[in-house]
């Protein structure tokens, strides 16, 4: 369990009387209220009655991929932080201050997290942060972390991440579930009882990987052969034509870079066994080969469903001109930048601090989902199953 304190506020009446009153015979026994203690007085009575105000802005910042593998659904991500922020401020901001976003592009390369999350704190002075990718947390999350600054995962929960601190929260896909439901889906919708399985040399990749090889051999299937790739690998036949050699009944694929190669290439080798990735295959994958990922299956997150989402592509479509492509990340990133200024309009009106405002969000109506946080730091989506067909992702099954 990750504990919280309120500082700097005194809740009973007995308490504040103490000490006014300690004040006081303070400065009678000095026969003078000399001039530290004046001002100590009269700033200790204001603390008192209200809390602490916030000066002209209240910023906070976001790490994104928006260039490099995940362009589209870090720049989806953006657009909807974009529609949050522009929403707070039209309502009033946090407590009449303007509310300011700051956003830095990691091109989801850890390193680059790590700079651009020192940049937000000592020199914007965020007060709270967003982030999208797992591999970014164990730099630029830590660093928000040692800072004692909230940041939530918006493309990513885990025990992983929660594990990491009591300052890191996540609102993304629940990680053992988008490996969980490629493995029940393998055995219980394709009768598979083999399996091969290629991951990208990447943390969540390989995390991932690791939840589909538990929950396949729990239920009586055999990962016969694993392969591991680098991110930056674009030739995939010399892996694809020994794992074909395997004769497996599926082939489990969290491949991040290089997509439609990939695909491409396993269809030149003739090889039709059913394909299952998790998370990472985008539109513009499907749109660079739409013949090769036909079929393919992928775990991910639900499409959003709730009224509210309506509301929210209206406001997109005035903004932009255009229909949202990546519902899911517009609304999550959305949805993420609501939580955190609901959480600091708190923490100015009533003095409760932002990690215990969100620790305490149960059932919050987002345009995602309805999100409530565990006691870890964790309020989850749960991975369902796609499948590409026409060009377009499919729902298939819902364990």
């Amino acid at each position: 369990m990750k504990n919280f304190f309120r500082v700097n506020e005194i809740s009973s009446v007995s308490s504040k009387l103490f000490y006014l009153r300690f004040f006081r015979k303070l400065a009678v026994n000095h026969n003078r209220l000399s001039a530290i203690t004046i001002p100590l007085l009269a700033v200790f009575a204001t603390s008192l009655t209200s809390y602490a105000q916030p000066k002209d802005e209240v910023r906070i910042g976001v790490l994104l991929a928006l260039t490099g593998p995940y362009p589209l659904q870090g720049n989806a991500f953006r657009e909807g932080i974009q529609l949050a922020e522009e929403e707070v401020n039209q309502s009033g901001g946090i407590n009449g201050a303007r509310f300011r976003v700051f956003i830095e592009d990691t091109v989801n390369d850890p390193k680059n997290a790590l700079t651009a999350a020192k940049k937000l704190i000592e020199q914007e002075r965020v007060e709270a942060a967003l982030m999208s990718s797992y591999p970014e947390y164990k730099t630029g999350g830590m660093e928000f972390e040692r800072n004692k600054i909230p940041v939530i995962a918006l493309w990513d929960s885990s025990p992983e991440l929660d594990a990491m601190g009591e300052y890191i929260f996540g609102i993304g896909p629940w990680t053992p579930s988008s490996g969980a439901v490629s493995a029940t889906f393998a055995r219980k919708r394709l009768d598979a009882k083999s399996a091969v399985i290629i991951n990208s040399v990447d943390p969540w990749a390989e995390l991932v990987s690791s939840f589909f090889r538990d929950t396949f051999t729990s239920l009586g299937g055999t990962v016969v052969k694993e392969y591991q790739v680098n991110p930056d690998t674009a030739d995939f036949r010399a892996i694809l034509t020994n794992a074909k050699s395997k004769k497996v009944d599926v082939v489990f694929a969290p491949i991040i870079d290089h997509i439609p190669e990939f695909f491409r290439q396993k269809k030149n080798t003739g090889w039709s066994v059913p394909v299952i990735s998790s998370d990472v295959i985008a539109q513009n994958h499907i749109a660079a080969d739409p013949e090769a990922l036909e079929g393919v299956f992928q775990a991910k997150n639900k499409e959003p469903e709730l009224a509210t989402s309506d509301v929210l592509f209206r406001k997109y479509l005035s903004k932009f001109g255009r229909q949202p492509e990546l519902q899911w990340f517009l609304t999550t990133g959305y949805d993420g930048v609501m939580m955190l200024a609901s959480a600091l309009q708190a923490k100015y009106s009533r003095g409760i601090s932002t990690g215990e405002f969100l620790y305490s969000l149960k059932e919050y109506e987002g345009v995602t989902q309805r999100f409530s946080f565990t006691p870890e730091g964790s309020a989850p989506q749960m991975a369902v199953m796609y499948k590409i067909h026409g060009g377009k992702f499919v729902f298939e099954w819902q364990n």
